[in-house]
């Protein structure tokens, strides 16, 4: 059997040939770019997604409502950490809170679930326009802005927002945030310090009209090619949010307390500020406490019929010692409450004025003896409000939005 000879040295041995390249492709890339995008491998472009697509309207306003609710959510486990314990009348006791809680545990629970859903809504309010303004500052000014940096600037925006609000609730009502900063360490204490101390509630209230009118002037410098609508939309709403900020409805509209028809009687008006010491009135040089005490006579030589604020309001009105009305402390019997007194309501009444009494939880002893007043509008009394009321103090990050919008003044019954 013949052996088959080998082909040559020289000669190549057989193969298939091989591919082509496949082409390069170049294509243009967006405005913002300016520039070409290197191609890919196989001839596909390349996309820089997190720094050169623009933001859309519909990305920024989720990113804000999801952002916004998460971040009051925050506030709301903020407000818990932060929450020095329930008292009452300045008392603090553990073992009579955690009693006191395991009594009314479905009231807390409810509670605390109620005041979260308003955290979401109010973070809902401020998430939404956040995202928003972004995006108007986005589109005015064309800035490569990455999804990731505008959550991070949306954040910030947030977090800004929200200082103005605690600073404005220090500057009205500083008395509330006493535990949770001024009494706190160094930091918490500055902060309080620069809200109730430096600032003013008119100066906070032009930052955020001026927030407000930045709304159409983005607005026209992002779409002045395109249609006006959404600039006089957002002028009409920016104008009604400002007018709404600087005007609240005053009392002589809610209440009209006067005399008869055509008479000359003057209005009596009974101002009682609960456990004010004369000397802490020094300090308030430009107050109107002060401005009135200056311009009004003065018994220096004055003294309480009783230390308790029930006893000395019945005092006060009927003219009776506590010896004389039965009232000696601040819970009475139902026999006391009910017995017939003679009070200055009912004289003032029985003359031709119509009498009333408005407080907060100073005042709430006018809700459980009559005293003569035809309208009475103070918070309910009992242990069960009183926990709700110790729920509601705990979240000192959601006071300054119901001082806000007026709601802090509204009593919960």
């Amino acid at each position: 059997m013949a052996e088959e000879t080998p082909p040559p040295p020289d000669t190549p041995a057989r193969c298939n040939p091989p591919p082509p390249p496949p082409p390069l492709c170049y294509a243009p890339a967006p405005p913002e770019t300016g520039g070409s995008v290197p191609p890919t491998p196989g001839g596909s472009t390349r996309h820089d997604d997190r720094g050169t697509r623009p933001l859309s309207l519909r990305f920024m306003v989720v990113l804000g409502i999801a952002l916004g609710i998460a971040f009051y959510a925050f506030l709301f486990v903020l407000s818990l950490l932060q929450y020095g314990g329930y008292e009452y009348m300045g008392v603090q006791n553990a073992e009579i809170q955690d009693r006191i809680v395991a009594m009314f545990l479905d009231t807390v629970i409810l509670q605390e679930i109620k005041i979260l859903l308003i955290y979401a809504g109010f973070g809902l309010l401020i998430g939404l326009p956040a995202g928003l303004w972004l995006f108007l500052v986005s589109r005015a000014f064309r800035p490569r802005m990455s999804r990731r940096l505008a959550t991070l600037a949306l954040l910030v925006t947030l977090a800004a927002a929200h200082t103005l609000f605690l600073w404005y609730g220090m500057a009205v009502h500083p008395r509330l945030f006493i535990d949770q900063f001024y009494n706190a360490s160094a930091l918490p204490f500055l902060f309080q310090y620069i809200g109730s101390e430096l600032l003013t509630p008119w100066l906070l209230k032009a930052v955020g009209s001026l927030w407000f009118l930045s709304f159409p002037a983005l607005s026209f410098l992002a779409l002045r090619r395109e249609s006006r609508l959404p600039t006089v939309a957002l002028s009409v709403v920016a104008l009604f949010l400002v007018a709404w900020q600087w005007t609240s409805l005053p009392d002589s509209l809610r209440y009209r307390l006067h005399g008869s028809s055509g008479s000359e009687r003057p209005n009596v008006l009974i101002l009682a500020l609960d456990s004010l010491r004369p000397d802490y009135m020094e300090g308030a040089a430009g107050d109107g406490l002060a401005r009135l005490r200056r311009e009004s006579v003065s018994f220096s030589g004055a003294t309480s019929p009783f230390p308790r604020t029930f006893p000395a309001w019945v005092s006060m009105l009927t003219g009776q010692e506590p010896a004389q009305h039965g009232i000696r402390h601040m819970f009475p019997t139902p026999a006391l409450l009910s017995r017939p007194r003679v009070s200055l309501a009912d004289t003032l009444a029985e003359a031709g004025w119509e009498t009333a009494v408005f407080s907060d939880f100073a005042g709430d002893i006018f809700g459980r003896i009559d005293l003569g007043f035809q309208h009475v509008e103070v918070p309910e009394f009992s242990l069960r409000s009183n926990v709700r009321l110790g729920v509601w103090k705990m979240h000192v990050h959601l006071i300054p939005y119901l001082a806000a919008s007026g709601l802090l003044d509204r009593h919960e019954s």
